[in-house]
Parts: C-alpha cells; sequence; structure tokens
C-alpha cells in the first residue's frame, strides 16, 4: 500500500497518470496527496492547534515548486502554487561544468566537454564542489582530459555570481504565488524549505531577504 505525493500544480489527466504508474509498480495507491501537504505533515505543522499561513518553497534536484498554505483546525489546504519544471540543483550544477571547461578550453584550446566520459566526471565534480561550497568559502576543482591537466578554485562569492539569474528567477515565481494568493510578506507565519538544493546559503539568504 501507498500514498504517493505530486505537485500541487498537477491537473487531473497527469494525477490519474501517476496512480495507474503506481498500480502497474503492483502498488495499492490508497490516496495522492499535494507535495507541499506532504511537506506539512513531515515538519508536524498538521496537528497545530493555531492557524498558520506557510509559504513552502522546494527546490529540488531538477525541479522548482512554491506553494502556499493554510493550516488550521486539522485541515491543510492550498492557496496559490507555482513552480519550473526546468530550475533545480541540476542547472547551478551546470554553471559550474560550464565555468571549468571555459577555463580549460582557455588554458588548453580543447573542449573537455567533447569527450562523455570527461563530461560525467567533470560533472560529479561539479555537485561535489557545489555541495561543500554550503559549508565552505572556497574549493578547488581538479580536471584532467587528454593528458592535460586543471586546477580552478571556485569561491562562493564567485558561484554565487555564476548563478544569480537562478536565484532571481525563484524570486519572481515565489513573488508570483503571493501576489496571486494577495498576500504580503508579514502574513506568513513559517517558512518550511524542502529539497536538497535550498541548503546552499544564497537561498536561505535571499528568502530572509524577501
Amino acid at each position: 500500500q501507498a500514498v504517493i505525493t505530486v505537485p500541487a500544480y498537477f491537473n487531473d489527466h497527469e494525477r490519474r497518470a501517476m496512480m495507474k504508474a503506481g498500480e502497474m509498480a503492483g502498488l495499492q495507491v490508497l490516496k495522492l496527496i499535494n507535495e507541499p501537504t506532504a511537506a506539512a505533515f513531515a515538519y508536524g505543522l498538521a496537528n497545530m492547534e493555531e492557524n498558520i499561513r506557510v509559504l513552502v518553497f522546494d527546490l529540488g534536484g531538477g525541479t522548482f515548486d512554491v506553494t502556499l498554505v493554510d493550516i488550521g483546525n486539522g485541515e491543510i489546504n492550498v492557496i496559490a502554487t507555482s513552480g519550473d519544471h526546468h530550475l533545480g540543483g541540476k542547472e547551478w550544477d551546470d554553471r559550474v561544468i560550464d565555468h571549468v571547461s571555459k577555463a580549460f578550453q582557455e588554458k588548453h584550446d580543447v573542449n573537455p566537454l567533447d569527450d562523455l566520459s570527461s563530461y560525467q566526471d567533470l560533472r560529479q565534480k561539479a555537485v561535489s564542489a557545489k555541495i561543500s561550497l554550503t559549508r565552505r568559502p572556497k574549493v578547488n576543482i581538479f580536471h584532467d582530459y587528454g593528458g592535460k591537466m586543471l586546477r580552478l578554485a571556485i569561491t562562493r562569492n564567485q558561484f554565487e555570481e555564476l548563478t544569480a539569474d537562478l536565484l532571481e528567477r525563484t524570486v519572481e515565481i515565489t513573488n508570483s504565488v503571493m501576489t496571486d494568493a494577495s498576500c504580503n510578506a508579514d502574513q506568513i507565519d513559517r517558512v518550511l524549505l524542502a529539497g536538497g538544493s535550498t541548503r546552499m546559503p544564497q537561498v536561505r539568504k535571499m528568502l530572509a531577504e524577501m
């Protein structure tokens, strides 16, 4: 038996497809619930006695969703939601990959992305660098391709500059949801961070400023 979570903006066709996929996998699907609702349950907010408005900011590896929910009287109601299927941690990784590959080409006049194994290796290093930069102010990336080597230092500030427009897209979508709900920042009681990419310091800083 299973309860399956889906993005809040999934339409009926997408929800039926998810239900069918679960059944094809051999599961008895008891119910589909919205992901922001699941986040509220996970954080223990469903059992709170007070009435609160929560912004669920979900930045995962491949997608971004932001939802406003009202919680009270044992109910969780989605007020407004939006997202981007092509905005997630992968886009942040791609910026690091592009930055390193350009530096490699400038030094050695060859593109390390022309080779699939080199590209995969560089992607792993980019992911590792991104994660390290959540804790450290600077990381070094070493990459070798075709017998040539590059050592490149990337600071957290550089990383945030490389990805500033991606972060701005999350701001625009968040503002859009708040506008749709006629909601001001001072009307939000809690912010729930979901998805591994919300561990990036730039995300938390941006939300605090908003």
